[in-house]
């Protein structure tokens, strides 16, 4: 109706890199009215995975090629294309299993179906404090201050890492702009408060 909004991640945008035959174009098919959220996904392993830190994950890696898993919350999203890259940079082989959504991989990550998981900072964090994962790395340019005592994957030697997770508030790509200026206002006044 030309009126409906969409909370979009940042998955969106990445849909025509990873899927050849989308039928709209996320570049020109929505107007932006607010970004909402930004946060830094996280690699992190079940605690039965003999590493707390990123240079031992790369090295078990490297030593068993092929037998690590990484889960995500699906293909083409933000975070399973930081598993790849961080596999890319260092040269290990973990096969990766994509999920509907972050809250079946983290209940597999806990559950050490999975070992190790990339996802956004707030789905592990819960984890984490209950002692069911360890988080390695953020994947944030600057540590995250949810996680003052985790180093960066950048830190930890994969240099000019830098990957968040977004959440946006989109429009379609015809709506008049003031309307989308009066909305812009709106949610960034609600955010603020």
């Amino acid at each position: 109706d030309g009126y409906t909004l969409i909370t979009a991640a940042d998955s969106l945008t990445l849909l025509p890199l990873v899927f050849k035959n989308i039928t709209f174009d996320p570049r020109t098919s929505f107007a932006p009215i607010a970004l909402m959220s930004t946060q830094p996904l996280v690699l992190a392993v079940h605690v039965s995975t003999p590493a707390a830190t990123v240079k031992e994950f790369i090295a078990l890696a490297k030593a068993k090629p092929g037998t690590l898993t990484f889960g995500s919350s699906g293909l083409g999203t933000s975070q399973h294309l930081s598993g790849e890259l961080i596999k890319k940079i260092t040269g290990i082989d973990m096969q990766h299993v994509g999920y509907k959504g972050g809250g079946q991989a983290i209940i597999d990550l806990s559950g050490g179906q999975v070992s190790a998981a990339v996802l956004g900072s707030s789905t592990v964090i819960p984890q984490m404090k209950a002692g069911r994962v360890r988080i390695l790395a953020v994947t944030s340019k600057k540590r995250s201050a949810a996680l003052p005592n985790v180093p960066t994957l950048a830190e930890s030697g994969l240099a000019g890492f830098d990957v968040y997770q977004w959440t946006a508030m989109l429009a379609p790509a015809k709506m008049p702009k003031p309307i989308i200026a009066k909305l812009n206002a709106d949610v960034t006044g609600v955010l603020k408060q």
